[in-house]
């Protein structure tokens, strides 16, 4: 009984390891074919990888292969190269064009000349929205650790750890997930190690916390009181 119950927990604690569907260090000297795809909209648009980092410039996509479903969250670091950038993390795509260069889907923007974040709603037909947004104060040449959290409802951002902004949406265009650049041909933004992971179901952490409790009293059961 004991042995059943340790494997079941062993089990569960396993489920809370997140499943990994996407990860890139970016650490080859070419972006690699079968975890990415490049769209280069105009003639000052580009995605170089080196020295560890992909750059984007230019409104140069970087897009997964691959759709992802929630819930998941997309991690990773970046830092803008420019003072004028407009640094954009596009989910819930198909990556297709949207108005002024964008990308359809969720955009989580962050703006360096405004010293602004954003999640945005961004659609082909010009009828995008704000959905949430906040003053956040970021530094040229500076990276920084982001996490981007979608339950399927409520889009969450981390910077450095701690969550800066949410908002709520079931707007969706497909399940991939892209990066880019402001339209400027001198603004870019370096990206380093991009991870695109599960986050564990709300049932999962039940489960483990019983079995636990369960292998507790087998281990340790209570001593009768005389």
């Amino acid at each position: 009984m004991k042995t059943t119950v340790l494997f079941a927990t062993v089990c569960a604690i396993s489920s809370l390891q997140a499943q990994v569907f996407l990860s890139d260090d970016f650490s080859g000297g070419v972006v690699d074919s079968s975890k990415w795809t490049v769209f280069l909209p105009n003639g000052g648009s580009s995605v170089t990888q080196a020295d560890g980092v992909v750059t984007t410039s230019g409104r140069g996509v970087l897009g997964s292969l691959s759709s992802f479903a929630s819930p998941y969250e997309v991690s990773g670091s970046f830092a803008m190269q420019s003072g004028s950038e407009h640094f954009n993390i596009v989910i819930r795509s198909d990556l297709s064009g949207a108005a002024v260069g964008e990308r359809t889907g969720l955009l989580v923007s962050f703006s360096n000349d405004g010293d602004q974040i954003s999640i945005q709603r961004s659609t082909a037909a010009s009828d995008g929205a704000i959905l949430a947004v906040d003053s956040f104060s970021l530094t040229t040449g500076q990276m920084y650790s982001f996490r981007i959290r979608d339950d399927g409802s409520l889009v969450s951002l981390s910077i450095d750890n701690v969550e800066r902004l949410s908002a709520t949406s079931s707007f969706q265009t497909g399940g991939r997930v892209g990066f880019y650049s402001r339209e400027f041909s001198e603004t870019s933004t370096r990206i380093d190690s991009v991870t695109v992971s599960a986050v564990p179901e709300p049932e999962t952490y039940g489960l483990v916390f019983g079995a636990i409790c369960v292998l507790g009293r087998l281990l340790y059961p209570r001593r009768a009181v005389i």
